[in-house]
């Protein structure tokens, strides 16, 4: 369908598939960012079933300086549940699109996603500075890793002095982007991915290790 969309004009952000549905992010209009970048002026989201459009989520006109908060779509752990993010460096989540063949909605961002057959509960750490999303995962069971810094890294070893042992490497230019990493009982591990001075969630994903 992004092929589709495409030749309608649109720039295609990104699609997934799951099952008969495919659901495309695209806009029109945009400037060149840093570091290879884009900010979108009018991202839209549209939900196809079988090659047929369902619905189309889309913001509200950008009159000044600020970016549209849509864009970009990706697959969650939740039943008939996606997630909408911005189009900028980080992809931050936005909130979840909701769709069961009926009904299309977009609502907030889910308390808790669940991975690995349900036993390893994340929760909404989107937004949050990392020491404010560690000790929330702390409360869901996720255990900071004692990584040793690259010594070489100084974004890291300063985090690692604070005491944030967990943190495994960071970008020390363009958006500044940091990995840490997390674990928790059956080998199950977590990525968390910050951006920034202040060390932002932007996205996470956890590996569950094969049955």
């Amino acid at each position: 369908m992004g092929k589709a969309v495409s030749s309608l004009g649109w720039r295609v952000i990104n699609e997934i598939s799951n099952g008969d549905l495919t659901i495309v992010g695209f806009f029109s209009k945009g400037e060149d960012g840093t570091s290879g970048s884009c900010f979108v002026k009018d991202g839209n989201v549209a939900i196809y079933s079988k090659g047929s459009l369902q619905a189309l989520i889309y913001g509200d006109k950008i009159t000044d300086g600020s970016n549209s908060p849509l864009g970009a779509v990706s697959k969650t752990n939740l039943n008939n549940t996606f997630r909408l993010r911005e189009f900028f460096p980080g992809m931050t989540a936005v909130a979840d699109l909701f769709y069961d063949g009926n009904v299309a909605r977009v609502q907030p961002i889910a308390p808790i996603e669940p991975f690995c057959n349900g036993i390893a509960p994340v929760p909404n750490i989107y937004g949050k500075d990392i020491k404010s999303a560690r000790k929330l995962l702390k409360n869901y069971g996720w255990k900071p890793e004692n990584t040793e810094a690259d010594q070489s890294d100084s974004i890291a070893k300063e985090l690692n002095s604070e005491g944030i042992t967990e943190v495994d490497s960071c970008s020390g230019t363009g958006f500044g982007f940091c990995n840490f990493d997390y674990q928790r009982e059956g080998g199950i591990s977590l990525n968390v991915i910050t951006m920034g001075d202040d060390f932002t969630v932007t996205d996470y994903g956890a590996h569950c290790p094969e049955q």
